[in-house]
């Protein structure tokens, strides 16, 4: 069982990485700034990165802190894997930021979860009456809005973000690019294990959409390398109660499937998804013919 104190381990250590490497890199501290300017908010230039910094303003911890040349907070950024939202987030971060000067508060999450974690921020956001979310934009992997004047409420994708910092870089700079795609492997693998917990609580029937976004996006980008297809584009799932599948052709293996195996989730314990080159069978022993397959 993967439990909270684990899981906040994890964020800890991808947030002090990049920290690390914003710290070390100015080629990547100008790249998260340019990344926030086509968001239409520039923070200035990146002097100090801080992690795990309650600041003089308190009101909690924010994961990680940039600050301009007169030392003002620009950017608050939260790493989030499967941890909810803390009472602090976003409002009072958001209050924490200066109220004269553009800035942000920036969510990074895996992809599976921004839908989700979008709908909450946004909630929180327009309870409140010192906040009034406007011009809100929604991407494949990023969201934002303004919620006041000089200060934007931001989430994306640990792909996205990473993605766009390691194109700025270059051959020049051989050692951040490797220690950005390190952290993009260790973010990868932090965002593909969601936590298990007890049986039948409120985070179990959470748990499945996230499990079934995380199957589509992972046979989508199979798809994208070209080391999976689906005959005509499409595809569907295959459902009984024994499992909930993918069909394609990996590498030339027809009636490949991937998805959630349940006996096999009840069996083995540690892992929900599984990979199969074979037609799932049903409950009798027989291979399923669901009409999904290729």
């Amino acid at each position: 069982m993967t439990t909270p104190k684990l899981v906040s381990r994890s964020e800890e250590i991808v947030t002090h990485t990049l920290g690390h490497i914003l710290s070390s890199s100015e080629v990547s501290r100008q790249a998260l700034r340019d990344f926030l300017l086509t968001r239409d908010v520039d923070i200035g230039e990146i002097k100090r990165v801080d992690t795990q910094n309650q600041g003089k303003r308190g009101g909690g911890i924010p994961d990680l802190v940039t600050y301009d040349e007169s030392g003002a907070e620009r950017l608050l950024l939260e790493a989030k894997f499967w941890a909810g939202l803390t009472s602090n987030q976003p409002v009072t971060y958001l209050q924490r930021l200066p109220k004269d000067k553009p800035s942000a508060l920036l969510f990074v999450a895996p992809p599976v979860r921004l839908e989700e974690l979008w709908q909450e921020l946004r909630g929180r956001v327009s309870a409140e009456d010192c906040f009034d979310p406007i011009n809100v934009n929604v991407e494949p992997e990023i969201r934002w809005c303004n919620v006041d004047e000089h200060r934007k409420l931001i989430l994306t994708s640990w792909r996205f973000l990473l993605d766009s910092i390691a194109a700025q870089a270059s051959s020049a700079v051989a050692r951040t690019v490797n220690d950005i795609h390190q952290l993009q492997d260790m973010a990868e693998l932090r965002g593909f294990d969601p936590p298990q917990r007890g049986p039948l609580t409120p985070e179990f029937p959470r748990s499945l959409p996230l499990l079934y976004g995380l199957i589509d996006d992972t046979v989508e980008r199979l798809i994208e390398r070209s080391l999976a297809e689906i005959p005509g584009g499409a595809y569907r799932p295959a459902v009984h109660r024994a499992y909930s599948v993918r069909y394609m052709t990996f590498c030339g293996v027809k009636s490949s499937s991937f998805g959630i195996y349940f006996r096999d989730w009840r069996t083995y314990h540690h892992n929900p998804l599984w990979f199969s080159p074979n037609p799932p069978k049903d409950t009798a022993g027989r291979r399923e013919d669901s009409g999904g397959g290729v």
